[in-house]
């Protein structure tokens, strides 16, 4: 129920920006453990997308110092024709343009780009890269394919089980039959 309000509150904004709903709920299940609920990341994780394109004066600096930014052309995290590159791109992005800068630089431009309420999810993805993101769908898909895999397992297990269940009612039928007095 929390996951399902988290991409609630991230949903809207994801879809406009063009951000694909397999790549919303990774990058959900990538931030979520950096906050309190999923509701929460939801909330952070729309506001970090919907500053993938800045929309201040120093917010546009911000970008432009760390190369995510030209007059040219626009926000690094949009391509050519304005369509968004991707949430594995962004996230390989955002971790190398503040790989070498201190805790307190990008904390900085962190907070002067996506906001007090975006700065969690902007620093997961950048702590996470494309290499991270790329790991948790692994992980997710891994988690899929094993569930399924139980499910499967469980499914010719309880088969068996009831029909060995079966073969032992048989028998115990067949036998009470045969001890039965006759009159």
């Amino acid at each position: 129920e929390d996951l399902a309000l988290g991409l609630a509150n991230a949903g809207g904004t994801a879809k406009t920006s063009g951000v694909e709903f397999e790549d919303l709920v990774q990058t959900m299940a990538l931030i979520a453990p950096n906050f309190s609920s999923a509701s929460d990341a939801g909330t952070s994780l729309k506001t970090f997308i919907s500053r993938l394109a800045p929309t201040t004066g120093p917010a546009t600096k911000a970008m432009m110092d760390l190369g995510l930014y030209t007059a040219e052309a626009g926000s690094a995290f949009f391509d050519a024709q304005g369509q968004f590159i991707g949430m594995e791109a962004a996230a390989g992005l955002l971790k190398g343009a503040t790989a070498g800068l201190s805790e307190e630089q990008r904390l900085l431009a962190f907070n002067t780009i996506f906001g007090s309420d975006a700065i969690r999810a902007a620093s997961a993805i950048a702590g996470a890269g494309a290499e991270g993101f790329n790991a948790m769908g692994e992980s997710m898909a891994g988690a899929g394919t094993a569930a399924e895999t139980a499910a499967i397992q469980n499914q010719g297990f309880n088969f068996a089980m009831d029909s060995l269940m079966g073969s032992v009612e048989t028998l115990q039928i067949t036998l009470g039959t045969l001890l039965l007095p006759t009159r």
